[in-house]
């Protein structure tokens, strides 16, 4: 189940809840839903992932929160690092 769309639903929460329900696979789309990517900090309540696959590099908050994580996946998309 991908992660990927509930930062643009309303009710974000309830979605989030019924996909850590759901005891499905699930794979994050750059950052688990519900996860500050500077802390690692839940926000809330925050997707549980199997595997997250982020762009460029890995994200600063990352190493704190494998529970929401699982396994980091970097892509590159052809952006340059300054």
């Amino acid at each position: 189940m991908p992660d990927a769309l509930a930062g643009r639903i309303l009710d974000a929460a309830e979605v989030i809840s019924e996909i850590n329900k759901s005891r499905k696979p699930v794979l994050a789309v750059d950052v688990p839903s519900g996860l500050d990517v500077d802390t690692g900090e839940v926000l809330g309540i925050a997707v549980k992932a199997r595997r997250t696959v982020t762009f460029v590099a890995s994200k600063k908050g990352f190493s704190k929160a494998r529970q929401y994580t699982g396994k980091v996946i970097v892509r590159d998309i052809g952006v340059t690092m300054l």
